[in-house]
């Protein structure tokens, strides 16, 4: 994962000092040994004082397939539900470096006897050669390789450029898809956080839908063009307004099936947007403030 320099360094993917690592780790979402070579990686000298400036960092690995690790924490939700309705209790799995490698081989992105599944190299800064790297040349080190390591080391690093301000050198589908498995993964207890509870989050997820080829694998700063999926199934489409009917407060089905937070919208038009569900939700904690007197 140089970038063709002739020394490289290794360097760990999730820090030994890393003051989270314990919040990871009650969360079960680290399933390898941190002084494994499943939390290494070889950089460039360059690279690696940019990767390890975790207040700033310049450089970051992501996974070529986001999607992926979302689809496995939703169908993982729903094997825990059903495993607390039987009395058993299911901790949650999260994909090892094997398990994407097959997934991604299965898909035809690898070949069976890869390295490891793809990940996207994300230059946040241009450090290289001082800032004067051509942008072409950038964009070549930018394409997808393949890498050994336990892919959710990978996303530590992502998760943390979502709370700085180079959030914007990430692309709207990177960015939306880095907040959903966050919110997934730490927000569990949150029964009204729209991961949990979107309906219309759940039903992408699960169709699998994909960028385009030149998208998924193309410069991580390329806007992908705006989609608005539709159930053409009416079987489906009634099945999946009854499950939102039960799921959904009162006054809500008036509002929008998808939580849309883009750079598109205004204060105004999210506050309409989601009244209803905020109007109920302060509702329902004033009466439960009541009938504690």
């Amino acid at each position: 994962m140089s970038t063709s320099t002739s020394t490289t360094q290794v360097c760990d993917v999730v820090g030994k000092e890393d003051p989270q690592v314990p919040l990871w780790y009650d969360a079960n979402l680290i399933n390898f040994d941190l002084t494994s070579v499943d939390n290494g990686i070889a950089l460039c000298p360059t690279c690696h004082v940019e990767f390890d400036q975790t207040a700033d960092p310049g450089f970051v690995l992501l996974p070529a397939d986001l999607q992926y690790f979302i689809i496995v924490e939703l169908d993982g939700r729903q094997e825990q539900k059903l495993a607390m309705k039987n009395g058993k209790d299911v901790h949650r799995k999260v994909p090892t470096a094997e398990e994407y490698k097959i997934h991604q081989s299965n898909n035809g992105k690898v070949p069976t006897n890869a390295a490891g599944g793809l990940y996207r190299p994300i230059f946040l800064k241009n450090y290289l050669l001082g800032g004067r790297l051509p942008s072409h040349i950038l964009d070549t080190l930018s394409a997808p390789k393949q890498w050994h390591g336990a892919p959710v080391a990978t996303l530590r690093r992502g998760i943390l450029v979502l709370g700085g301000a180079r959030v914007q050198s990430l692309d709207a589908e990177t960015r939306s898809q880095l907040e959903l498995l966050r919110d997934l993964y730490f927000l569990d207890d949150e029964e009204t956080s729209p991961a949990v509870c979107s309906r219309q989050t759940q039903w992408v997820a699960r169709q699998g839908q994909k960028r385009p080829l030149d998208d998924e694998y193309g410069g991580q700063n390329k806007l992908p063009e705006s989609s608005n999926p539709a159930i053409e199934s009416g079987n489906r489409r009634a099945a999946d307004e009854g499950i939102t009917s039960r799921q959904s407060p009162r006054g809500a089905l008036n509002a929008p099936r998808r939580w849309t937070l883009g750079p598109g919208l205004t204060a105004d038009e999210a506050v309409s947007r989601y009244a209803p569900l905020l109007k109920d939700r302060q509702s329902k904690n004033s009466l439960e403030s009541m009938s504690s007197f």
